[in-house]
């Protein structure tokens, strides 16, 4: 990697090619793939090339997961730099040519890199200009870039492309100022629901998955597991899937699988291997999981400041608890929607030694008629309870309360 953090400007832009290269407020090396910084630049952390022919490639660490980032980052950058949807390129996640990205995930990549991908686009707008306005002998403010195309405002035909722009040259230019991002009023691309860019390859077949990922030698493994949580391997008879062409087996004390360069022939061999388990321990399953987790749950600490004494903090009111997210009550019915199945399941296991609060904070919220939950650990004292001492009170556990 080391190589391609000291390149000087000549074997950077001989590796690229022909084509017009726009470096963001960024000299070149600090935009080379997988550089040695962890994070975004403070600036922008995006580059873009603009080929010969006139079609424009993208660059992004961002992949695609199916969330629709392949279109969207291409229609930003088609959106600033003022060309076609079907003239954008994406590259994700090609750890040799993009930036380095820490990851995609929690909707970074419109929220983060969205920003940064926008402004790489309109600053190699405003690089085109320069170059349209030097060959047209026309000044820039005289000039518009669209649809891959920089023409004079009051006469059309006095026009030049992308592509004529980036004919055999290798031009590189570094801006230190800002453009002007387009206004929502001004967008012809963003806020449009088009084709997504990866729609053909996915319905035809052509995409290509880290499941369709070949290499030379390449083996696929398929690994033996226990049939059930907890259950241990006591032995393994591998010989039969040993004899079949082609497979490769792997038999470790606490390892063992099977190999093949075709994933569906390793699969079949994985069918041959003969193994003896321990039986599972018995455990809570989805009819008992509520009960199971009721019964481990450590009673709830106790506490000198009069919650013990309220409806909200008593037993009772973790059992309604309990009641409203099973449906086991008087009435037998589910008395709660969904969500509070998920936080009262949350909330159980998180708890610890405040079970009991917790529960009556979900039976306050979900249960109408529930008294108000309580107590320091809520931060609302009970009716009736005597006021927290300021300093020198010590709880439960011997430590000092005040300050806490």
């Amino acid at each position: 990697m080391s190589d391609r953090l000291e390149m000087d400007r000549r074997s950077f832009i001989e590796r690229l090619g022909g084509g017009i290269l726009v470096i963001v407020s960024l000299g070149p090396d600090a935009l080379l793939a997988q550089q040695r910084r962890r994070a975004y630049p403070t600036d922008v952390n995006a580059y873009l090339r603009i080929g010969e022919d006139g079609r424009v490639t993208v660059f992004s660490g961002k992949i695609e997961m199916g969330q629709g980032v392949m279109t969207s980052q291409a229609q930003m950058l088609a959106e600033e730099l003022g060309v076609s949807l079907e003239s954008i390129e994406m590259v994700l996640g090609d750890t040799d040519r993009c930036p380095w990205d820490m990851g995609t995930f929690g909707s970074l990549t419109t929220r983060m890199f969205g920003p940064a991908l926008r402004a790489a686009g309109a600053e190699a707008r405003a690089v085109l200009l320069q170059l349209a306005s030097e060959q047209l002998g026309l000044p820039g403010d005289r000039l518009v870039a669209a649809n891959g195309v920089v023409s004079a405002k009051d006469d059309p035909s006095r026009s030049v492309s992308y592509g004529q722009l980036a004919k055999g040259q290798a031009i590189t230019r570094t801006l230190d100022r800002k453009a002007v991002l387009r206004s929502v009023s001004e967008f012809t691309v963003m806020g449009q629901s088009p084709l997504r860019l990866d729609a053909r390859d996915k319905v035809t077949g052509a995409a290509k998955y880290a499941g369709d990922v070949r290499l030379p030698g390449m083996l696929c493994a398929r690994v033996l597991r226990p049939p059930a949580h907890g259950a241990k391997l006591v032995a393994a008879d591998t010989s039969a899937a040993a004899k079949l062409p082609g497979v490769v087996v792997v038999n470790e004390p606490d390892l063992v699988a099977v190999l093949h360069a075709d994933p569906e022939a390793a699969a079949a061999a994985l069918a041959h291997v003969k193994a003896e388990w321990t039986p599972a321990p018995p455990g809570a399953d989805q009819d008992g999981i509520f009960d199971e987790l009721v019964a481990k749950a450590p009673a709830p600490a106790a506490e000198n400041d009069g919650c013990a004494h309220h409806p909200a903090c008593s037993p009772g009111a973790a059992n309604a608890a309990r009641n409203a997210v099973v449906g086991t009550g008087s009435t037998g019915t589910l008395l709660v929607e969904r969500r509070w199945v998920v936080i009262a399941l949350i909330t159980t296991i998180l708890a610890r030694a405040h079970t009991f609060r917790v529960a009556a904070l979900v039976v306050s919220r979900a249960v109408p008629g529930a008294p108000a939950p309580c107590g320091p650990s809520l931060g609302r004292r009970c009716p009736g309870a005597a006021p927290r001492p300021i300093a020198g009170t010590c709880g439960s556990n011997g430590g000092r309360q005040a300050g806490r």
